[in-house]
């Protein structure tokens, strides 16, 4: 629900901004049957990728790998944690937008929207399941000021992975590759590039009249944006601490430092909204991230192949959710 206002701040979007802010027409349309035959699928997808792993570690001794079977339970655990939290942010990012859900809606929430990032091409299911999702609980709440919201708690979890990028790029070596010098001091250069770049998109009026309506939709709740930002620091360390502990258990050993920067490169890879099945540019970026941090290419894949294999763990468990409320309906309409 939403506290009453004489004037809604997040609604004086006109023009370009209006269409910036332009409402999801619907929520992709997925019969029960079909909700079953993606989680079928979806857990094919995983045996797939096992088999892949298993192949690409096909030199480690089996004895091993079953002595590491703790890591890879401990790493699930981990990862289950790390959703817990992102509920958390979630709850915290619609506080700061006076949207307030208890925590069990924003949780299962956010496993609903990962099966739909997963089952709808381009990354798009996930944003637009958020959006439907969240106006179904919290009734009454405006078009713009939802929509200020998702995009405020996108943009809090981008800004903590650069953050953490930034963070530990001068405690990384990144190898050469075909002659390009990648020293310490020139990638800080870009990094300074970079900063200042966005700096300058700051001056694009509309991306200030974007920032002025958060500003104005969160005034007195913004402590909850700054929790939000702390939550995604704890979830981009949590999730990357569930995907080194299981390399660990797979014979894959890298520095913690340097495995942090490339899983925060695979991160901000998914800025590209492209993907099939979950898979895109984020896991391309973090291959190419550990690559240049002179993984093994092998090795490399694996570990970009671990993360995919988080998401799809988290996205399956969100189709669950996804049939469980079909058939809750379903029972609530026969009575």
């Amino acid at each position: 629900m939403t506290g009453p206002e004489a004037r809604d701040p997040a609604a004086g979007a006109s023009g370009a901004d209006a269409d910036a802010l332009a409402a999801p027409r619907e929520l992709p349309r997925l019969t029960q049957r079909q909700r079953v035959l993606l989680i079928l699928k979806l857990l094919a997808v995983p045996l797939g990728v096992g088999l892949a792993v298993d192949w690409l570690l096909g030199s480690a001794e089996q004895q091993d790998r079953a002595a590491n079977l703790w890591l890879i339970l401990l790493s699930l655990a981990i990862n289950r944690a790390t959703v817990a939290v992102a509920a958390l942010r979630l709850k915290a990012t619609l506080a700061a937008f006076a949207v307030h859900l208890p925590w069990s809606d924003a949780h299962r929430i956010h496993l609903q929207s990962m099966f739909y990032y997963v089952v709808v091409p381009m990354q798009v299911g996930l944003e637009i399941s958020r959006f439907f999702k969240v106006r179904a609980v919290a009734i009454g709440v405006t078009t713009p000021r939802l929509l200020l919201a998702l995009l405020a708690d996108r943009a809090v979890g981008m800004s903590a992975a650069v953050g953490i990028a930034l963070a530990t790029l001068p405690f990384v070596t990144l190898r050469a590759e075909r002659g390009i010098a990648l020293d310490r001091d020139a990638l800080l250069v870009a990094g300074a590039i970079a900063a200042a770049g966005c700096a300058a998109a700051l001056a694009v009026p509309r991306i200030r009249r974007l920032l002025l309506r958060i500003w104005e939709a969160t005034a007195g709740r913004r402590g909850f944006l700054l929790a939000s930002g702390l939550l995604s620091i704890v979830i981009m360390l949590g999730w990357t601490g569930a995907i080194y502990v299981a390399t660990l258990g797979l014979g894959i050993e890298t520095a913690p430092v340097a495995f942090l920067f490339g899983s925060m490169a695979g991160v901000l890879g998914t800025v590209v909204p492209l993907s099939l099945i979950g898979a895109g540019p984020g896991e391309a970026a973090a291959v190419a991230a550990f690559v240049l941090l002179g993984v093994e290419q092998q090795a490399a894949v694996v570990i970009a192949l671990v993360g995919y294999l988080a998401k799809l763990v988290t996205a399956i468990e969100g189709g669950v959710w996804e049939i469980a409320g079909d058939a809750r309906r379903m029972i609530a309409g026969r009575r």
